[in-house]
């Protein structure tokens, strides 16, 4: 496997940092997860079981990488990350939909897509200038509803 860089805009793919954005990456978009990272110290009942069955079931490499996951992360508790490929989906013409102009910063825009996606909404247009929603720090705000 190649090695992961840094995040950047430009990358193909992006990271899903935290056992519960993994978890929902690998139950609602299994065919865009490229690998998932796990922590040394991760515990067998932290989440890691479902982790390691969902991965087995449909063939997604797992990989101990705790300096990977500090990286990616920013913190030492980050324990499970998704390696997915990044794929814009188009808006579903016949629901509604919720508009973001500008958001800037990535935490509230991923508390902003865990509340929609709460509240029913499963099409947010975000316009731009704005946060980039595969953004490690947009996706574990959004808690995984990234992928839904």
């Amino acid at each position: 496997m190649p090695a992961l860089e840094p995040y950047s805009r430009a990358l193909t793919y992006s990271y899903a940092p935290g056992i519960f954005p993994t978890l929902e990456a690998l139950k609602k978009a299994p065919g865009s997860v490229l690998r998932v990272l796990l922590h040394s110290a991760l515990e067998s009942g932290g989440g890691a079981g479902e982790i390691l069955a969902l991965c087995r079931g449909a063939g997604i490499r797992t990989e101990a990488a705790d300096k990977a996951l500090r990286r990616i992360s920013g913190k030492d508790n980050c324990y499970a990350a998704a390696v997915f490929r990044k794929a814009p989906r188009p808006q579903e013409p016949s629901r509604s939909h919720l508009a973001l102009v500008s958001p800037m910063d990535a935490g509230n825009v991923g508390t902003i897509l865990r509340t929609a996606l709460g509240m029913g909404f499963v099409d947010v247009a975000l316009i731009l200038p704005c946060a980039d929603p595969f953004d490690p720090g947009v996706v574990r705000a959004s808690m995984g509803a990234l992928f839904s």
